[in-house]
């Protein structure tokens, strides 16, 4: 059994950008949970012209399978469109992060980092577009040993007004991850 699903929305005004976001899995083999997981964002940005903006991130996140019992993340932001048309957008930001994090088995932890993401969205038709996003936040005193990398790639086609059919690739690497329970080791 395998199940996910995904609400997002996006508005746009001639200043401002609101977007928002909410995913969550779940699946299992023979009783044995292997997807499990909920996510969300929301971003606002304020355009100072047309192609420059300063905003606020925030990012939730549980992961049963990964041992994330949440971890949340604060991202004041930076960001220009080095490409803003009609059917092409490409956009990258940079700010401080503050990271709350707890790990299964391990104490909550809260580190400052510095995150830097890129999108890059193409409108094939009126009603299909695919994207393309990375993330990478590492902690400010740690950039080497401690980061979060973020990738998302897709293609979605509209089926109506107010819903689309989206095929989705995710990836999301810790490189300082919470140990491996000892029964999955065995």
């Amino acid at each position: 059994f395998l199940a996910n699903v995904t609400l997002d929305t996006k508005r746009k005004w001639k200043r401002d950008e609101v977007a928002a976001g909410i995913s969550g899995g779940y699946g299992e083999v023979e009783e044995d949970t292997n997807t499990e997981y909920v996510r969300g964002f929301a971003q606002y940005n304020r355009l100072f012209n047309e192609r420059l903006y300063g905003g606020v991130r925030l990012d939730g996140e549980y992961d049963g399978i990964a041992g994330v019992d949440y971890r949340f993340k604060v991202s004041p932001l930076l960001g220009y469109y080095f490409i803003k048309n009609a059917k092409t957008t490409l956009s990258g930001e940079a700010g401080p992060s503050v990271v709350f994090e707890q790990l299964d088995g391990q104490d909550a932890d809260t580190y400052i980092g510095m995150r830097f993401g890129e999108r890059f969205e193409h409108k094939l038709t009126a009603t299909t577009r695919i994207w393309q996003t990375l993330e990478y936040t590492p902690q400010v005193d740690r950039w080497t040993e401690k980061y979060l990398l973020v990738a998302e790639i897709g293609i979605d086609a509209a089926i109506s007004k107010k819903a689309s059919l989206s095929l989705v690739l995710q990836d999301t690497y810790d490189s300082d991850p919470e140990e491996a329970p000892s029964d999955l080791l065995d």
